[in-house]
């Protein structure tokens, strides 16, 4: 973790300081999964369509909250999944994180039926 300081402006830093302090402290207790951001190609200029396309089933995420800005996120207590069109590459970009390796491979799983069901053709790392 790196500290930067700022010009403060009349405001106490006080706050901040203790919450990084607490976060050092605590960060060996936190525990989490998460992905890399997974860049499967597309055709160009066809991003936006598939993410409409997305958009309009998202039955196959039952009982979660739904999230529509700028892509599609998914959170479920355990797991959250993104899927969006890259603003500068033809490519979708995908990101998971999760508690467990099962709630990993289940939300995973759950975008990767959804975007096959899609695309047959596209080829996806996970």
């Amino acid at each position: 973790m790196h500290l930067v300081s700022f010009p403060s402006y009349g405001l106490n830093f006080a706050l901040l300081s203790a919450v990084l302090n607490l976060m050092v402290h605590f960060q060996p207790f936190i525990y989490f999964l998460s992905t890399a951001n997974f860049r499967p190609l597309a055709v160009a200029n066809e991003t936006y369509r598939f993410m409409s396309q997305v958009l309009k089933h998202t039955e196959a995420f039952e009982g979660a909250r739904l999230t529509t800005i700028d892509g599609l996120r998914v959170d479920y207590p355990s797991a959250w999944g993104l899927i969006r069109a890259s603003n500068t590459t033809p490519c979708l970009v995908l990101r998971f994180e999760a508690d467990s390796h099962e709630a990993l491979s289940e939300i995973q799983g759950r975008f990767k039926l959804l975007i096959l069901k899609l695309a047959p053709g596209l080829k996806l790392p996970f």
